[in-house]
C-alpha cells in the first residue's frame, strides 16, 4: 500500500466580531443606571446637612469648654468676667476677641466656625451669671435649639437679641448653674 501525503492548506483569517464589545445605547443605559445610583447615595447622605451638624456640634462643644474655663475664673476671683460688645473682658478691661487668647483660663477663645456668626457673653447681678449664645445653622430642626426667636430669657434677663450672633440667629445658650440661658 502506498501512503499518500497530504499538505494541509491553512488559511489565515481574521474572526469576525459578531456580538462582542457594548452598543452606544448599552453604555448610555450603564451610565444613566449607574448615575441614578450616585445622586440616591449622594441624597441620602445630604453632605449640607451632615455639614451643618459638625458645625452646631462644634458650636456645642465650644461653649461647653467656655463654661468650663467661665467657672474656673469665678473659682479665682468669685464672679464671672465683666462683657463688652458681648465678648469676655480680661482683668485689664479688653474685650477679648473670639479666637484670641484668654490666659490662664484658656488658650484660645472659639470662634464661631462660619463667617459672619459669632458667640454671645453676658452677664448680670453683679457678675454673679452668665449666659453664653451661639446660632444654630439648623435651628429649630435640632432638637437642643431653643428657636429662632431665641432663648427664653436671652432678651428678658440678659439683653441680648437673637440678631446678636450674626447672620444666624442665636438659637441656642448655656449659662451658669445658677441660671437658665
Amino acid at each position: 500500500m502506498k501512503k499518500k501525503f497530504q499538505i494541509l492548506n491553512f488559511k489565515f483569517q481574521i474572526p469576525r466580531r459578531s456580538g462582542a464589545g457594548f452598543t452606544l445605547i448599552e453604555l448610555l443605559l450603564t451610565i444613566a443606571i449607574v448615575s441614578i445610583l450616585m445622586v440616591s447615595v449622594i441624597l441620602a447622605i445630604n453632605p449640607f446637612e451632615q455639614i451643618k451638624k459638625a458645625n452646631d456640634g462644634r458650636r456645642k462643644s465650644d461653649l461647653a469648654e467656655l463654661q468650663k474655663a467661665l467657672e474656673i475664673y469665678y473659682q479665682d476671683n468669685g464672679s464671672y468676667p465683666n462683657a463688652l460688645d458681648k465678648k469676655i473682658m480680661n482683668n485689664d478691661a479688653v474685650a477679648l476677641d473670639w479666637g484670641g487668647g484668654w490666659s490662664p483660663y484658656m488658650a484660645i477663645l472659639p470662634k464661631d466656625p462660619k463667617p459672619g456668626t459669632k458667640y454671645v457673653y453676658a452677664v448680670r447681678d453683679g457678675n454673679q451669671e452668665y449666659a453664653l449664645y451661639a446660632g444654630l445653622e439648623r435651628g429649630s430642626k435640632d432638637p437642643q435649639s431653643c428657636g429662632a426667636a431665641g432663648c427664653g430669657n436671652m432678651t428678658l434677663n440678659f439683653s441680648v437679641s437673637p440678631q446678636d450672633c450674626g447672620t444666624t440667629p442665636c438659637s441656642y445658650g448655656v449659662a451658669s448653674s445658677n441660671t437658665r440661658p
